[in-house]
């Protein structure tokens, strides 16, 4: 639609965030997280195995917790959304100190970068309406 003052206005779809997509944030996260580092110490010629700390959960634990609080929830499951970042933060204390080899980091830390990246884009430029979906500009047909 474009109106005599304005130019074209954008039709935007905004799905809810799918409830899988939101699940596997903390393991996406805390994945790339051990990647990247990984692979930046290839890069500084220092490989040494990652050691998977209660930093790398607990950032993960609030990632998932502001992605779920930007979700709509239906009402049996509003309790999940707090429980779920809690445990994923339990579970960073109680593997604190593990050590993870760099081929592990590197084999599942640069896919999930990609998923990541794949995921947020599809957030921020959801699709648009098909074009037949819109009404002819009567307005500025005469240009």
């Amino acid at each position: 639609m474009c109106g005599r003052h304005t130019g074209p206005v954008s039709r935007a779809v905004r799905q809810p965030f799918p409830l899988l997509a939101w699940a596997v944030v903390p393991a996406l996260f805390t994945a790339a997280v051990l990647g990247l580092t990984s692979l930046g110490e290839i890069l500084l010629s220092q490989p040494s195995d990652i050691v998977l700390t209660s930093a790398h959960l607990g950032a993960a634990a609030g990632v998932t917790l502001i992605v779920g609080l930007a979700r709509p929830w239906p009402r049996r499951l509003r309790a999940v959304r707090w429980v779920y970042p809690v445990v994923i933060f339990v579970v960073g204390v109680v593997v604190h100190g593990t050590d993870v080899p760099t081929v592990v980091a590197l084999t599942t830390g640069l896919p999930s970068v990609a998923i990541l990246a794949r995921m947020r884009y599809l957030r921020r430029f959801p699709r648009i309406l098909d074009q037949e979906n819109r009404k002819p500009d009567l307005v500025g047909a005469a240009r």
